[in-house]
């Protein structure tokens, strides 16, 4: 299938489409971001995180809603990317008070037909690897189990996935269908996010991605700004304490990850904070001035290397 591409700011960004509803819930975060002023603000400044978050949410109830097969679901997904429809959105952002829950859009028509539900969280049973070679070919690939051990059914030696738990559990809400509903031969959404950062020239500059079910968005997201506005090295990403919203309660990494600081400022501001353990397994390649540089996520096995 085509990838998921759109710009943010000078770089192009290119991630899965649907069934996967990475693609378009992380460049919609990213696009509402756009106008602010993130490498101003910073990496330590808990207003950062505060629009992140809520930029997050509004993401999410959109991904809630509509995104699921396209070969079952008849809506124009480009819409949710549209510059119009993100502006209008991005107007319900509060920078000093927070939204609460968000409710999904109506870029047009054709998403009336359907139902908003919230789903399940997904299981955390997702490997991401990323490489490229000496002619600068490159592959960022997830894969999903769903659930440890999938379906705990193996065959030759291959453990099936428990992958239909990333259906939607009604197949209607108020008269109206669920997008993500269970129907013979359709696939089931998924968050996965094998990302591709491409520069102003158009030379590919870097390679990541990371399990984490659903949360898989959000970790992406942060590590795209930390890459992009507030230029931090690979090494610095992967190690970055987290802080994640999907449309719900704001999740900081335990730990000692997160400043203390930055829970008080997020819940000054009207969001629900916890602190969680927050196990991603994120890895990047980035295109230095030296060559290509690897860094691994330390919260999982993984190893960076080259030659």
């Amino acid at each position: 299938r085509t990838a998921t591409c759109g710009k943010y700011r000078v770089w192009t960004i290119c991630s899965a489409s649907p069934p996967s509803s990475g693609g378009i819930t992380m460049l919609q975060t990213l696009k509402l971001l756009e106008k602010y002023n993130l490498a101003e603000l910073g990496k330590d400044n808990p207003q950062s995180y505060f629009l992140i978050t809520e930029a997050s949410k509004l993401a999410f109830a959109d991904r809630d809603a509509y995104i699921a097969d396209p070969q079952f679901v008849k809506i124009n997904y480009s819409k949710l990317l549209d510059k119009r429809y993100l502006e209008e959105r991005g107007k319900i952002i509060n920078q000093n008070k927070s939204l609460g829950t968000a409710r999904p859009g109506k870029p047009d028509a054709s998403f009336e037909q359907y139902a908003a539900v919230a789903q399940p969280n997904q299981a955390n049973s997702t490997t991401h690897i990323s490489v490229v070679d000496s002619a600068g070919r490159a592959i960022s690939w997830t894969s999903s189990l769903e659930d440890a051990w999938g379906s705990r059914i193996v065959v030759d030696g291959f453990a099936l996935n428990s992958q239909l738990t990333d259906f939607a559990f009604e197949p209607q809400k108020n008269g109206k269908p669920v997008a993500n509903r269970v129907e013979a031969g359709k696939r089931p959404r998924s968050s996965m996010s094998p990302t591709f950062i491409f520069d102003k020239n158009g030379q590919l500059q870097y390679i990541l991605g990371t399990p984490g079910g659903s949360r898989i968005i959000p970790y992406t997201v942060q590590a795209v700004v930390a890459l992009l506005d507030w230029k931090q090295s690979a090494g610095q990403v992967v190690t970055a304490g987290h802080v994640v919203n999907r449309n719900g309660t704001t999740e900081l990494e335990a730990g000692g990850r997160v400043a203390p600081e930055i829970a008080a400022a997020l819940r000054a501001r009207g969001q629900e904070v916890v602190f969680t353990s927050l196990p991603s397994g994120m890895n990047i390649i980035e295109r230095t001035k030296d060559g290509w540089v690897g860094a691994t996520d330390p919260r999982r096995e993984g190893l960076a290397a080259g030659q």
